[in-house]
């Protein structure tokens, strides 16, 4: 299940056609790596901190067009 719920979220990233999304991606993918080595039983907890830094990310590329090329 957990495999699933990566390959959809870190997925979606890696497939877009937008260059930032998959930088996104490949970082969102090397620190759920990360996580699931140093962090083996709190791999939930450090991967939603995670996530949390990377929503952090989003939000600053969405606010601000230049950085996206529109």
């Amino acid at each position: 299940m957990l495999a699933g719920y990566l390959l959809t979220t870190v997925g979606s990233f890696l497939v877009s056609g937008d260059r930032l999304l998959r930088c996104l991606g490949l970082l969102t993918g090397a620190g759920a790596v990360l996580c699931a080595l140093f962090w083996r039983f709190a791999f939930v907890s450090a991967w939603c901190a995670l996530a949390a830094l990377a929503s952090l990310l989003l939000l600053h590329w969405a606010g601000h067009p230049s950085a996206n090329g529109r």
